[in-house]
């Protein structure tokens, strides 16, 4: 989780005009891949890629999904250690994970407004957290899939 956080916090301490170049390289090769063209006049990372999500919005949304996964897992292992509660274990995992992703996005705009050339924008931190509730969402459903099997295999 730590690593997740430390590689977001170098991206967003990238000045505006190096955060361009590195999202426009990116695009390019992305775009490439997928056989896209470019429009003439505009910039590669603004071309639409998922949902009219251009690569940065897509970049956001992949870290942060990392960094939901991450948070479940650090979660998870923290509850373990706790006496259970089978009935709000699961709740607090994903309450604790989405806390953690939803207060670092929060830190992460705050910063940004401190990076030259940066700004911060709360539609930023939207972003982010389609990612982290994606990632927590899709851990809930394995979590619960591998408890089924596991409960499944001590009956039989």
């Amino acid at each position: 989780m730590l690593a997740v956080m430390i590689t977001i916090f170098l991206f967003s301490n990238q000045s505006g005009g190096a955060s361009s170049e590195t999202s426009d390289h990116v695009a390019e090769t992305i775009l490439g891949i997928l056989d896209v063209e470019i429009p003439t006049g505009q910039p590669p990372s603004t071309v639409p890629i998922l949902f009219e999500f251009n690569v940065r919005n897509c970049a956001h949304i992949f870290l942060y999904a990392l960094l939901g996964l991450t948070a479940f897992l650090f979660a998870a292992s923290l509850f373990a250690l706790a006496p259970k509660k089978r009935r709000l274990f699961l709740l607090w995992i994903v309450l604790a994970a989405l806390a953690i992703s939803l207060a670092y996005a929060c830190f992460d705009e705050l910063h940004q407004s401190y990076v030259d050339g940066r700004n911060a924008a709360l539609r930023d931190v939207g972003i982010d957290m389609i990612g982290a509730c994606t990632a927590v969402v899709l851990s809930c459903a394995v979590y619960a899939l591998i408890r089924h099997c596991t409960r499944k295999q001590h009956i039989e």
